[in-house]
């Protein structure tokens, strides 16, 4: 009897083991789940946001773990947040201003943003904007070229960008802005000069001004759309080359924005005119920098025909002052990731995100 007894333990202890150990790969299998899904979580909120995985932590937990609340209540509490000082940094020590001002000198860098933001698709208009400011923010470039701006949208880059001084060049149903960066960028002049064989409200947007110690003249604009309006894009084109030709020898002038220009246009007026240069073409034309509009790769468009166009519409182009120079680093795309939130892109557009060194 004690024999049998006993086995009849030996096989209820075995039992209870088995028990346990498949109790406990469920509950492994569970765990492991959850971490993934705090991962994902974590990825979604950081990549929309541009913000680190502490601030992300802290906003998931104020919002019980929901990342579209998280997200909105980050962007909210950035937008709310006050203006730096006068001298465009923050109440930092003075030590850290000292070391901050020993870099800019080292640095001595221009960086810059031309993007067509399409603010005429009203499809998840604010989360769009929201992610373009979120780009902004985390490149921190002291030129920023806008087309298809509208109110609605230039109100929030206003409250959301406060470091920037937003220049609109209308306050019509679209228009382009300027904004430029207030503790690296003085403002000379602004004129905005609308185009005489516009039937689509399109203007060239000049500026002066100064910024890392040189003269800049800087010209935005969307050129007129669509094929059949070749004539007065090319002519508009003209305006905007002739004034970089009679900038004075003293400034640099850079000239972009959506141009809409087919290659073939540029070709006809018989190509650009001398010191005047494509940074795309000065940068070795990478090709995975070239289609600025592109919908194979972009489907805000939501493109029902067969053929996927793919073509170089936004441009800039740039004339050397004769003295103090600008050289290009970098020149790349922007834009060019899903918001998951929405499985849209920010714009129907890539920007671009260029840098320059100053000699």
């Amino acid at each position: 009897m004690q024999v049998n007894n006993h086995s009849t333990q030996v096989g209820k202890t075995t039992t209870t083991s088995e028990s346990s150990r498949t109790r406990g790969k469920r509950m492994a299998r569970s765990t492991a789940e959850e971490i993934d899904d705090v991962a994902g979580l974590f990825a979604e909120f950081c990549v929309v946001t541009g913000a680190s995985e502490g601030e992300a932590l802290e906003y998931l937990q104020k919002t019980n773990w929901q990342v579209v609340d998280a997200i909105n209540l980050y962007f909210d509490t950035v937008a709310n947040q006050p203006d730096d000082d006068e001298n465009g940094t923050s109440s930092n020590s003075k030590d850290s201003l000292k070391v901050e001002g020993s870099k800019e000198k080292e640095d001595k860098k221009i960086k810059m943003i031309t993007w067509n933001i399409d603010g005429l698709d009203d499809r998840n208009l604010i989360d769009r904007t929201k992610a373009v400011c979120s780009i902004i923010e985390r490149l921190e470039p002291d030129i920023i070229f806008l087309q298809e701006v509208i109110v609605e949208t230039a109100s929030h880059i206003e409250k959301r960008c406060q470091k920037y001084k937003v220049l609109p060049t209308s306050d019509a149903a679209y228009f382009t802005a300027m904004m430029l960066k207030k503790s690296s960028v003085s403002i000379l002049s602004s004129i905005v000069d609308p185009f005489e064989n516009t039937t689509m409200m399109r203007a060239l947007h000049k500026v002066k001004v100064k910024c890392a110690g040189i003269e800049f003249l800087l010209l935005n604009s969307h050129l007129e759309s669509t094929k059949d309006a070749s004539g007065k894009r090319k002519r508009q084109f003209q305006m905007a080359l002739q004034e970089m030709c009679n900038s004075n020898d003293g400034t640099v002038a850079l000239f972009g924005g959506d141009t809409n220009l087919r290659d073939s246009e540029v070709k006809s007026i018989g190509g650009l005119p001398g010191g005047i240069v494509d940074l795309w073409e000065m940068f070795g034309s990478p090709e995975e920098s070239r289609y600025t509009w592109d919908v194979k790769r972009n489907n805000n468009l939501d493109w029902q025909f067969a053929s996927k166009p793919r073509i170089r519409f936004d441009r800039l182009f740039l004339k050397q002052a004769k003295q103090q120079q600008v050289h290009l680093q970098t020149f790349k795309l922007i834009g060019d990731q899903w918001i998951s939130t929405v499985e849209r892109f920010p714009s129907d557009h890539f920007g671009i995100y260029c840098e320059f060194k100053v000699n």
